[in-house]
């Protein structure tokens, strides 16, 4: 404590082993108020050692592993996950982003958050990585984007008034992207809005690329929801 407040520049070491004594004193103890000092660590490192983006997110990825059900823990790593995405989307750490999603599908499946706020967080990392992948096809960024789609898709947060907007400006910029189409259109058929002009766009689309059973099968569908 005494090095930690006269000499807080140091060392960032001083400010690792800090932290990580105190998440042992809360995980023995459960004690909230070793969570707030944690918290404090970090701003500290935050303060004298700037690179905010990456101690933000290791701090909610912190809070997170020692949540262990707390809900209120689970929210705060949410909100902290999500100022560290959004300092610095570009850096953002690929585990930090598959973490904050993860956070969204438990305060969702808690009734803490609705699916406007679930889809608007899959909107927004989806953005961040399909950039990210498009620049350099990094694997961790391909491996986040893939755990990130399963995570939304198995949340059960999806649906028409959310899924719609985000792909339709995706799709019109991509016609040619098969492997976005075919996420459209098994999005859309999940959620059950095969009778949206974006399902009709994108299964036209993927037809013309790929005249495959399954592209037939998503035109067929979406014809026949057209004559009922």
């Amino acid at each position: 404590r005494k090095a930690f407040f006269e000499c807080p520049r140091s060392s960032s070491n001083l400010h690792l082993h800090g932290i990580n004594m105190f998440k042992a004193l809360y995980a023995d103890t459960k004690e909230r108020v070793y969570i707030d000092t944690i918290e404090m660590i970090y701003d500290a490192r935050i303060k004298y050692f700037n690179r905010k983006s990456y101690y933000l997110g290791r701090k909610g990825m912190d809070i997170f592993d020692l949540a262990a059900g707390d809900l209120d823990l689970v929210k705060l790593a949410n909100a902290t996950l999500e100022d560290a995405i959004e300092t610095d989307p570009r850096k953002a750490d690929p585990t930090v982003l598959t973490v904050y999603m993860g956070t969204e599908q438990i305060l969702f499946e808690n009734n803490m958050v609705g699916n406007e706020e679930v889809i608007n967080a899959y909107g927004m990392l989806m953005d961040i990585l399909d950039e990210r992948i498009a620049a350099v096809n990094r694997p961790p960024d391909v491996n986040a984007s893939q755990t990130i789609d399963m995570i939304f898709r198995s949340c059960g947060a999806a649906n028409c008034e959310g899924l719609i907007p985000i792909f339709t400006q995706r799709v019109a910029d991509n016609p040619d992207d098969a492997q976005l189409l075919t996420k459209v259109l098994d999005l859309l058929d999940e959620a059950g809005c095969t009778d949206s002009d974006l399902y009709y766009t994108a299964a036209e689309n993927l037809y013309q690329i790929e005249k495959t059973a399954e592209s037939a099968y998503h035109l067929a569908e979406m014809n026949y929801d057209k004559m009922n």
